[in-house]
């Protein structure tokens, strides 16, 4: 067995081709790439590996680790609690054998299932109303402020959010809009999203809590739709399956549920 600290992303495909090549059925949790090369050039992420066994990747986070495994003989794996809260996500687009080998594996290393997150695609705009603007007005701009209350609101172990020291890396390719009162230009609550390959993904949205329960998120969502309706883009979001009323008005505006889901675990060490 071998550990240490993962220095480069060749070391993980030596690491991943090795296991592939054994028999026995390679089991994976599916995870964004490009995240964990962020990660390995900002931060430590150690590593457990056994030949023809498996690869555990352990990346640092803000007061937690994100866990990466790969696992060739599955009565081999093996994890140890590090005294320090672990989320290892599994994507999936139905469940199967595979999926439940891989819950097994994490139940019998201490996890629990933390939450389950589905994919919702909007792909017309014929649906979406203009509602009146008085008395409110928008701003694009990225303050500390905004970024505290993002980071403030949101699931730690489901968002993937950064120290303060890490905001600017995490912010940079995000885009803001800004809902103001008017009257004093008082802060209501933001849509936080990226656009990448004629999609944009909606990241966050809020409203800040003194405001709630008057319908103003529908002023965030439907000034997106109206900035990429131009592009021709189709807008996708995330929404944990127990955010019933977000979920309720996305389907208003024609969000239809996609197959892939995120499941989210957690080991508090």
């Amino acid at each position: 067995m071998e550990k240490g600290l993962i220095l480069s992303v060749e070391q993980i495909y030596r690491y991943i081709n090795s296991l592939k090549t054994v028999g026995g059925g390679y089991l994976t949790n599916i995870f964004n790439f490009e995240e964990l090369k962020n990660s390995i050039k900002h931060k430590r992420i150690s590593f457990e590996y056994e030949a023809e066994g498996y690869l555990n990747l352990l990346c640092e986070e803000s007061g937690f680790y994100r866990l990466y495994f790969f696992v060739a003989a599955g009565d081999r794996y093996h994890f140890e609690p590090i005294g320090k809260t672990v989320v290892c996500d599994v994507f999936i687009i139905q469940k199967n054998v595979l999926f439940e080998k891989i819950v097994n594996q994490l139940y019998s290393s201490a996890f629990v299932q933390h939450a389950c997150i589905g994919k919702w695609v909007l792909n017309s705009f014929d649906r979406f109303p203009v509602s009146s603007m008085e008395g409110y007005t928008f701003g694009y701009e990225k303050t500390i402020e905004i970024m505290d209350k993002v980071i403030s609101i949101f699931d730690r172990y489901t968002d993937y959010l950064p120290d303060k020291k890490e905001y600017d890396l995490f912010f940079k390719d995000k885009k803001f809009i800004n809902l103001y009162k008017t009257a004093g230009h008082k802060y209501i609550g933001s849509l936080i999203y990226t656009e990448k390959k004629r999609m944009a993904t909606l990241e966050f949205y809020f409203i800040v809590e003194e405001e709630r329960g008057q319908g103003l998120s529908r002023l965030l969502h439907e000034h997106l739709y109206q900035l990429v309706k131009k592009k021709e883009y189709k807008i996708v979001s995330y929404i944990h399956e127990n955010n019933l009323a977000s979920i309720a008005v996305h389907q208003k505006y024609g969000y239809q549920k996609d197959q892939l889901e995120r499941y989210v675990f957690l080991n508090r060490g």
